[in-house]
C-alpha cells in the first residue's frame, strides 16, 4: 500500500557536524504565516519594481520637454519634481524594509517551522553562529527528499 508521507527524515552536515533532522510539510496556520510573510516580501518588491518604473517615466518626461512649449515644459518639470518626490519616498520604505533580511529571516522561519527532531536546536544555532544562509540548507534538504523519491520510485 502506497503511503501519503508528509515527515522526511533528512542529514545535514555543516563542516565537521552532522544533524538528523524531520522535515515536515507546513500545517494550515503555519501556511498562513509563510503566506503573509510572502505577501510582506511581495510588497516591497513591488515598490522596487515602482522605483523603476517611476525612473522610466522622469526619462520620458525628459525627452518630452525637449519638444514641448513652456506651459508644457513646466507641467512636466512639476511632475518630474513630484515623481522624484515618491520615488525617494519608495526607496527609503525599501532600504527600511531591508528586503535580503526580511527573506533571509522567512527562510529561517521555514525551517524553525518545519523542522524536527533532537538535532534542530542545535542545527538551527550552527546555521545562525556560521552565518549560513538558510537557502542553501533548504536546497540541500530538497535534493534529499529528490533522493528518497527516486529510490522509492526505483522501489
Amino acid at each position: 500500500m502506497d503511503r501519503i508521507s508528509t515527515r522526511t527524515s533528512v542529514e545535514i552536515s555543516i563542516d565537521e557536524d552532522t544533524f538528523h533532522v524531520v522535515i515536515s510539510d507546513l500545517d494550515s496556520s503555519q501556511k498562513v504565516e509563510m503566506n503573509k510573510r510572502a505577501e510582506e516580501l511581495e510588497a516591497v518588491t513591488a515598490d522596487i519594481r515602482k522605483v523603476s518604473s517611476l525612473m522610466d517615466d522622469i526619462e520620458t518626461n525628459k525627452q518630452l520637454i525637449a519638444c514641448v512649449g513652456v506651459v508644457e515644459k513646466a507641467k512636466l518639470l512639476w511632475e518630474n519634481k513630484e515623481i522624484k518626490r515618491n520615488i525617494t519616498e519608495l526607496q527609503k520604505k525599501v532600504s527600511d524594509a531591508n528586503l535580503d533580511k526580511m527573506y533571509s529571516d522567512s527562510l529561517m522561519r521555514r525551517l524553525e517551522l518545519t523542522l524536527s527532531g533532537e538535532d534542530k536546536p542545535n542545527l538551527m544555532a550552527a546555521i545562525k553562529s556560521k552565518s549560513i544562509d538558510p537557502q542553501v540548507i533548504i536546497e540541500k534538504i530538497g535534493k534529499q527528499i529528490e533522493e528518497e523519491k527516486k529510490k522509492k520510485l526505483t522501489v
